[in-house]
């Protein structure tokens, strides 16, 4: 993990249904690739070895009848367990309630050693 003044290594996962995920997440990625290194991975393709050395993961998902992503969930589940914990941050997207969603992909995370921070 970056301790020191250095960029940040930050990986930003996605899944998009309609494109409005994805067009966030590359706004993102371009305002944050001056001061950092970014990578974008669709959920679907990712594996643990893209990610591993990140120091921040960014996960971008619609949420569908209250419920993340079966995509989003189907990489979470599909990710082995990083041996520290990992800080997160989720992006939501198309959230009427989001709460439940965030609860579940929240806990979900926390079974990989990845800690969500905020959103």
């Amino acid at each position: 993990m970056n301790t020191s003044n250095r960029p940040r290594h930050i990986a930003i996962i996605y899944h998009s249904g309609t494109g409005g995920t994805l067009s966030l997440c590359q706004t993102l990625l371009q305002r944050l690739s001056r001061h950092h290194r970014l990578d974008l991975f669709e959920a679907n393709t990712v594996s643990i070895s893209d990610i591993e050395c990140a120091d921040l993961l960014v996960f971008g998902f619609p949420v569908l009848h209250l419920q993340p992503s079966r995509s989003m969930m189907d990489c979470l589940n599909r990710l082995s367990t990083f041996s520290a914990p990992r800080k997160a941050f989720a992006i939501l997207t198309k959230a009427l309630v989001s709460q439940n969603a965030m609860r579940l992909f929240v806990q979900t995370a926390w079974t990989h050693n990845i800690a969500v921070l905020g959103s």
